[in-house]
C-alpha cells in the first residue's frame, strides 16, 4: 500500500470549493490534513474520516488530536464499503480554573494517552 499526502496548499484549495458544511466525511483520509484544513476554513464540528490502511489509523488519531478534533474514525475500504473497524475519539484535557497545568510536551502525551483510552470499537 503506497501513500500519498496531500500537500497543504491543496487542501486549502479543496475546503475552500467545498463549501461550508455541518459535517466532514474525509474518505480515503489518510493523515487527515485535509480534514483539518476544512476545520480550519469552516470551523466544522463533526468529523467521520474513512481509511483503509491501518498502518496511517495512528498518525491521524495523533495528527487529529494534536489539533483537538473531535470525531469518527472508519477503518474500511470505501470502495466495497466493507468496514473494518470503527472508532470514535474524544479528546479531554484538564484545566484548573481555565489555567493548563502541564507543559506542551506533556499535554501532547497526555492527549495521546487519553485518545487510546478513549477510543471505543463500536460494535454494530
Amino acid at each position: 500500500k503506497k501513500q500519498d499526502y496531500t500537500p497543504k496548499s491543496l487542501c486549502k484549495l479543496v475546503a475552500s470549493l467545498a463549501g461550508k458544511a455541518d459535517t466532514v466525511y474525509d474518505c480515503c483520509g489518510g493523515s487527515g490534513a485535509l480534514t483539518k484544513a476544512f476545520i480550519d476554513m469552516h470551523g466544522t464540528k463533526n468529523v467521520l474520516v474513512e481509511e483503509l490502511d491501518e498502518r496511517v489509523i495512528p498518525f491521524l488519531l495523533f495528527n487529529l488530536c494534536l489539533h483537538n478534533i473531535n470525531g469518527y474514525i472508519i477503518n474500511g475500504n470505501v470502495l466495497s464499503k466493507e468496514k473494518i473497524k470503527c472508532f470514535q475519539y474524544l479528546i479531554v484535557m484538564e484545566n484548573t480554573v481555565g489555567v493548563q497545568r502541564y507543559s506542551v510536551r506533556k499535554q501532547i502525551f497526555l492527549k495521546l494517552v487519553l485518545i487510546f483510552l478513549k477510543t471505543n470499537e463500536i460494535k454494530e
